[in-house]
Order: C-alpha cells, then structure tokens, then sequence
C-alpha cells in the first residue's frame, strides 16, 4: 500500500509587473506611501551609477576589483527597507549577514551615504576599514566572500538572539550557488531544528560565477530546499522591490513574533559581470541579457512613479546631478583616505602567513604602485 505522507507547494510573490502595472492583489500602502516608493527609487538609482563608477575607477587601476551590483539593486533595496520598518514597530535592530553584492543594503543602512561608498571601495581597495558596521547597524556583519559559510554564523546568531529572549533577528544573504554548500544546508538545518529567528534570502542571479541556474540544481526551486530543513520557504519576484519588501517584513514578524525561520528565493538576474575579473560574455550571449534588461527593477519601478505622477525626467536628472556629487565625494575621501594612510593597502599581506607566499611580494608591490601613482596625481594637481 502507498499513501500520500505529505504534500508541499512554493508561493510566489509579485505585485508589479514589468510594464510597472501592479497587481489587484497589492497592498493599498504601496500607493499611499510615496515617500518610501522614492526613497526606494533614488537608492536604486544611486547605487545603479555607483556600480557604474565603480567599473570606471578599477579600469583605471585607482580601486580594486569588485563586484557588480547592476540589476540587483531591487531585492537589496526591498529587504533593506523592509528592516528599518521592521525596525521602527519593535523599536530594536536587526542584524545583517550579507555577502559580498549587498551595496544597496549597506547604502540604505547608513545615513552618511558617502561613507557608505567609500567604505565599499575601501574594502575593495584591500582595506578591512571597508568591513566596518554603519552606526546605525552596529551588530551587522562584514561582507562574506567566501561561500555559503556566512549562513551557520548567522544560524549562530540567531540562537544567541533566542537564548537571550531578544525581540529581533537576523536577516542573511547569500547567492544561489551557496545552496550547494554543507553550510547552507546545514545551517537552515539547524535553524529548523532550534527555531531561531532568522530569515534566508538566496539571491538567484542565474549564475554561480559561470555556472547557470540549470546546472547547480535540479530542484524546481531553490527556495524548497528549505522544505528538508522544515521552515517556511517562498519565492519572490527579486526584481520587484516591493514584492520583496512586503515578504521579507512578514518573514521577519514570523522570526520575532514566533521565532520561525524562512528561506526567501529572490529571482533576479545579474546584468553586469560577476566581478570586475570576470567575462560573462563567455557563458552568456547578448540576447539573454537583452531580455532581462526589459525586467530590470529599476526600469519597473520608474514606470510605476511614472503612472503614479510623482516622478518625471527633470526630477530624475536633479537627482542623478545630486547623486552623482556624493559619489564623487565618496570617491575623494577614499583616495584623500589611501594617500594618508599609506599601509591601508599594503597592511593585508602583513604577518599572514609564518612562511610568506611567493605571491604576497608582487601583491605588494602592486599595492605600492597604486599608492605612488596617486601621489603623482595629486602632486600634478
């Protein structure tokens, strides 16, 4: 004899489509709060021309290599705000484990936007100054390259919250490439099986480096592997910033209310290549990336402010003007930063290993070179 023993689905969510039409089904305040629809907006909007200076300055060899964030920025942005307004009902902090594409998340945290940026170059640069928590997020995390290891911390974390009866929780990103790993897995494990507060939000990018989606995983999703783990698992519309708002602030009542936990699969696509180091051009062809350029969140949600009648072109280039002059100063006070301090680069290959890597010296050196050019430039100037 054979019965059915259980049966599981996978929600998901969206409440705009991409021609910026939203759903019957959206909440009324998603219209009714303006200031928070450009708020959202000019972050995206920022970080979307930071990325791009971003891959100016490495070209030029004046930052490191990074990563990039473009076409990212709305599921970053609607996790990050869903935080703070979590926040600001339980009148305590959540606490951020991301890994290392959260530049929005971190550009919202932070009330001083310029030293938002300049700590990401600063940690691109080379420098651990670049790790350092916003005031206003004093308990988050450093950015995580590694992968999938930064979900058992969190797992961690979220436990000591339980034991010590704290009314908040730990929000963690990773991408879905991290899924594959023992600590991903054993890490919700855990999370399941303790009740920790802690919410999981995977990043489908559609790409592990050059590994696409199809051949990480056979699973339909990857939000049910959170189903083996037993805690609430659901996908969103990662290009949809208020999608992901409103499921990540439920996920995050679930955690401090009744200290459940969740996995959120945000389905996005990453337009830019994976790191400065790195060819998509290679593994993807143009007409892939064509298409979810007509998906982009930031395309999405200007065509809702649009049909809101509380954005028009002329605000849009005030603000790029405005943006654009805090990026420049962030980039500034970066090199004003690397000038004055002349170890900030150099100072990681220093007592690293017993027995220097042969490597070390001609990372060194290129540290060096770095910092001798800009006060060449500056000296010019």
């Amino acid at each position: 004899m054979k019965t059915v023993v259980t049966r599981f689905k996978i929600l998901y969510t969206q409440f705009l489509m991409k021609s910026g039409i939203p759903h019957k089904d959206m909440p009324e305040e998603y219209v009714t709060k303006t200031e928070r629809l450009l708020c959202m907006y000019r972050h995206m909007r920022m970080i979307r021309l930071f990325d791009a200076k971003s891959l100016s300055l490495q070209r030029q060899g004046r930052a490191g290599t990074n990563a990039s964030t473009e076409g990212e920025e709305g599921y970053a942005v609607g996790y990050a705000s869903a935080m703070t307004d979590h926040e600001a009902v339980i009148g305590a902090t959540h606490i951020h484990v991301p890994h290392y594409r959260q530049n929005a998340a971190m550009l919202w945290f932070d009330k001083d936007k310029e030293a938002a940026l300049m700590r990401i170059l600063l940690y691109w640069g080379g420098s651990e100054l670049g790790n350092l928590a916003p005031e206003s997020h004093p308990d988050d995390h450093p950015m995580s390259v590694p992968i999938g290891t930064q979900v058992g911390l969190a797992q961690g974390r979220a436990f000591a919250l339980k034991v010590r009866k704290e009314r908040r929780a730990v929000v963690c990103i990773c991408g879905d490439g991290a899924t594959s790993t023992g600590d991903f897995n054993a890490g919700i494990n855990f999370a399941g099986v303790l009740k920790v507060p802690l919410v999981v939000i995977v990043t489908n990018n559609q790409y592990a480096i050059s590994v696409p989606r199809e051949r990480q995983s056979a699973a339909q999703t990857f939000a049910q592997k959170g189903i083996a783990a037993g805690v609430h698992c659901e996908q969103v519309d990662g290009n949809d910033v208020l999608a992901v708002h409103y499921a990540v602030y439920q996920a995050l009542k679930r955690a401090v209310d009744e200290s459940l936990p969740s996995v959120i699969e945000a389905i996005t696509y990453r337009l830019g290549a994976h790191t400065t180091a790195d060819d998509p051009t290679k593994y993807r062809d143009d007409t892939e990336v064509a298409a979810a350029r007509e998906i982009d969140p930031l395309l999405r949600m200007r065509r809702f402010l649009d049909r809101l009648k509380i954005w028009d072109d002329e605000k849009e280039a005030v603000y790029c003007a405005w943006a654009e002059a805090r990026i420049e100063a962030a980039v500034k006070r970066y090199e004003d930063h690397v000038l004055r301090n002349p170890l900030t680069l150099a100072q990681v290959y220093e007592h690293q290993v017993a027995v220097p890597h042969y490597t070390l010296k001609r990372e060194r050196e290129l540290a060096l070179a770095y910092q001798k050019a800009l006060v060449q430039v500056e000296t010019k100037e």
